[in-house]
């Protein structure tokens, strides 16, 4: 039996952005990993950007600095 998600997709005026944690948290577990492109539907170039904000928020986040993604 198949599992369903029903993942929402990034309408075409947000921007993918390390900012924008509120749109990143859709894209991310409870662990803090990143969910495949199969699960989110999105672009490979829309996934891309997403992997490169949520890599950059998770690595600041280990230099110190105060982002709370999870």
């Amino acid at each position: 039996m198949a599992i369903s998600y029903n993942r929402a997709s990034i309408r075409p005026f947000e921007i993918i952005d390390y900012k924008n944690i509120d749109l990143l948290r859709k894209f991310i577990t409870v662990q803090g990993k990143i969910l495949p492109q199969r699960i989110t539907k999105l672009s490979s170039k829309q996934q891309h950007k997403v992997m490169r904000s949520v890599q950059f928020v998770l690595n600041l986040h280990k230099n110190k600095f105060v982002f709370i993604l999870l």
